[in-house]
């Protein structure tokens, strides 16, 4: 693959205007991206930003390969934030994605009863449980692919999209089971080409080392058997 690093210049939207324009790759505490911005990757091997799958007239925010596309000229996505909460086409215009002061990561949409009034539909907030109030926080992608909220104060990760896969893992992305919380990390199949929102069949890691593909999120019709550490025993 096509590792070269591609320069961009992006405009960015910003809320705060004490705040310079961050990096291509870097989205800073009251920074925004709206429909025609991106963030890049450093080597430029994946883009973050809206898009539109297909035919469709909605509105996705999410991570694609760069320099890869199918023969139709599609993006390649590999990670969906808003996949079950689309923006509709008369939305897209005033939509943005927003790095709040208090370090949360949000997607914003104008309400139809008050274009100046927006409303959250997805936030980094509504994935994870850590309390949050940092503005020095920063947004990352990475070339690894990984959309990461960090804390310019102490370097800690606040959230990460490799914790929250969505349909697609790739190489470094986190998928296992959590014996704690006794749940696992899961790979949902896109309804069709044009929606990326939760399909039938999915994919996850069951307790006890097994990759489990189940229909209608209940109906379990394959299973690798359990991981001996060498091999799944229903493989063998």
């Amino acid at each position: 693959m096509d590792t070269r690093i591609i320069k961009l210049n992006i405009k960015k939207e910003i809320s705060n205007i004490g705040n310079s324009a961050s990096a291509a790759d870097t989205m800073l505490a009251g920074q925004s991206l709206t429909a025609n911005q991106t963030l890049v990757s450093k080597g430029g091997k994946f883009e973050l930003g809206f898009f539109t799958p297909g035919n469709s007239q909605k509105y996705y925010v999410g991570i694609w390969f760069k320099k890869v596309a199918t023969i139709q000229k599609k993006k390649t996505i590999v990670w969906v934030a808003n996949r079950n909460k689309p923006i509709t086409t008369n939305d897209s215009s005033s939509s943005e994605l927003k790095l709040l002061e208090n370090g949360h990561l949000v997607l914003l949409v104008s309400t139809k009863s008050n274009y100046s009034s927006r409303v959250s539909v997805w936030s980094t907030d509504s994935t994870t449980s850590k309390t949050m109030n940092d503005s020095s926080v920063k947004a990352v992608l990475s070339e690894a692919g990984n959309l990461v909220l960090t804390s310019s104060s102490n370097g800690n990760i606040i959230w990460q999209s490799f914790d929250h896969p969505t349909h697609a893992y790739i190489p470094g992305a986190k998928f296992g089971y959590n014996n704690v919380t006794k749940k696992s990390d899961k790979l949902s199949a896109w309804k069709n080409s044009e929606d990326p929102s939760e399909g039938i069949y999915s994919l996850e890691l069951g307790h006890s080392g097994s990759i489990d593909f189940t229909w209608n999120h209940s109906l379990e019709y394959y299973t690798s058997g359990v991981w001996n550490g060498y091999y799944f025993s229903d493989l063998a």
